[in-house]
């Protein structure tokens, strides 16, 4: 099954998707897969069983070159981090890590070489391409999520102690809400300030940059993927991983609409 699918934010055509087991045992190679031209054709880049015993635990588009792109190898620990400047098809270590695991890396757009990993341990910074790192101490806890819509936009964090937002290239964050926390977060690229939170049954948006959050209609189901529409802040799309299904909310923010066809 396909377990992560990113875009290269210097080219979006190139594309990247890992792929896990969803039996045991399986068919099929899993690994690191790549499309030059988005999604239409694809190809394997690396093999899982050819750089790790374990497995391939997330990959993210560098922001350098547009076939730069880095991957965390858990069995690893804090050697984990690889980078790749080939798109995928030959990796070396990216540096020491400051924490023993992370859950993520983010490549801030339009600044070569500016990394955030995070994790349980919290969030650090690295301006070398991950050779050196800075542990910012303004985080408490863990982080689940960092993402932005954009070069030089706001860089929001969703961890154990709310939602926390930079408006400096990561250079610093603060907090901005203490009583929310979602396991993963969607930026508006057209106004950056709209934003949706997810949890494992229910969807939430705020219009302010994470200050306050109201809930959007209950849907019935395991709560997968949010997507924002890149022209409209308001139109927000949702799929179910079960039952398997994709939803857009109308315009009116009443309720979901169904995009998936009938059988």
């Amino acid at each position: 099954m396909t377990y992560s699918l990113v875009v290269s934010p210097l080219d979006s055509q190139r594309l990247y998707v890992l792929t896990l087991p969803n039996v045991i045992p399986h068919k099929g190679t899993l690994g690191l897969y790549t499309s030059a031209d988005q999604g239409r054709t694809w190809q394997l880049a690396v093999e899982t069983a050819s750089i790790t015993s374990t497995s391939i635990y997330t990959v993210a588009p560098g922001n350098d070159t547009p076939a730069e792109v880095y991957i965390y190898l858990p069995d690893l620990g804090a050697l984990g981090l690889r980078v790749s400047l080939d798109a995928g098809q030959h990796f070396s270590s990216a540096g020491t890590l400051p924490f023993g695991s992370i859950f993520g890396l983010l490549a801030i757009p339009g600044a070569p070489g500016h990394l955030l990993a995070y994790g349980s341990d919290g969030m650090a910074r690295s301006t070398d391409g991950g050779n050196h790192w800075q542990v910012l101490n303004t985080i408490t806890g863990a982080i689940y999520q960092v993402t932005t819509p954009a070069p030089h936009s706001p860089i929001y964090a969703s961890g154990d102690a709310g939602i926390y937002v930079s408006l400096d290239d990561g250079k610093t964050f603060k907090l901005v809400e203490n009583q929310a926390s979602y396991a993963s977060l969607a930026v508006s690229p057209q106004q950056p300030q709209v934003i949706y939170g997810k949890t494992a049954l229910a969807v939430y948006r705020s219009n302010n940059g994470g200050r306050t959050w109201e809930p959007l209609p209950h849907i019935q189901g395991n709560l997968a993927v949010l997507a924002v529409d890149p022209a409209n802040a308001l139109q927000v799309y949702l799929s179910l991983s079960y039952p398997t299904a994709l939803y857009r909310l109308d315009q009116g923010g009443k309720d979901w609409l169904s995009l998936t066809p009938q059988a």
